[in-house]
């Protein structure tokens, strides 16, 4: 069993969700864990972000992090900085057309290791020079890190606001998705989605790769749409 939350907007809505729940459990014999179990705390630390009553923020510390990281010159450096920022890719838009570059430069060298029949190639990548890079690779690296270096939190959802989503669907820029809300005559961004088209997306009639990028995103915010106040 992995992580559950269990949020509802009245006390009376969230003691009958909460007996629903235990009583699953019951029946499932499932046992929780003390230590990670979590009642009416105003902050908790969840799958290494900080969420309060008011809104869900990233750690600092690691946005510190990788705003250290210089252009690696070793590729197992380079995979540890796009393993890192992956996990944040949410915070940022574009991100994988930034990392498209750093992508396919860590694909290529991964394949030249694993091509050598030595047992120590895992040590050989400590050693591979990223030698030759790329105007494009180095530019795109510092526009992310200045992305990373202020980066804007997001708003949580919100239900009860009318939902917005920008989509941008391009054989050059890819995938690239906003979703936000309007608050006081204010966008308040919610969630960045990118991604970067396959073989045969890049075949794709325009109209084709829209309706394939309108898929897309229906299936990643779905939980969202559901769960939106009908009017």
């Amino acid at each position: 069993m992995n992580d559950i939350v269990i949020f509802s907007h009245t006390l009376k809505k969230h003691l009958k969700h909460l007996y629903v729940i235990f009583s699953l459990f019951k029946w499932l014999h499932i046992c929780l864990t003390f230590t990670k179990s979590f009642l009416k705390y105003s902050l908790i630390s969840f799958l290494k972000q900080k969420i309060n009553e008011f809104e869900l923020t990233t750690l600092t510390k690691k946005l510190i992090i990788i705003s250290l990281f210089w252009f690696s010159q070793f590729l197992k450096k380079l995979k540890i900085y796009i393993k890192l920022t992956e996990y944040l890719r949410n915070y940022v838009s574009y991100y994988a057309q930034m990392t498209e570059a750093l992508q396919k430069r860590k694909t290529a060298f991964s394949k030249k290791v694993l091509k050598s029949l030595d047992k120590t190639w895992k040590s050989k990548t400590l050693r591979i020079s990223l030698s030759n890079s790329t105007k494009k690779e180095l530019t795109f690296f510092e526009l992310l890190q200045k992305r990373f270096r202020k980066l804007s939190m997001l708003t949580h959802y919100n239900s009860n606001l009318s939902l917005y989503v920008n989509l941008n669907a391009f054989k050059v820029y890819n995938f690239e998705v906003i979703m936000y809300h309007i608050m006081n005559e204010k966008l308040h961004s919610i969630l960045f989605l990118s991604r970067e088209l396959n073989f045969i997306e890049k075949n794709y009639w325009f109209t084709e790769l829209k309706i394939v990028n309108i898929f897309w995103v229906v299936c990643q915010i779905r939980h969202m749409i559901e769960f939106m106040k009908r009017s």
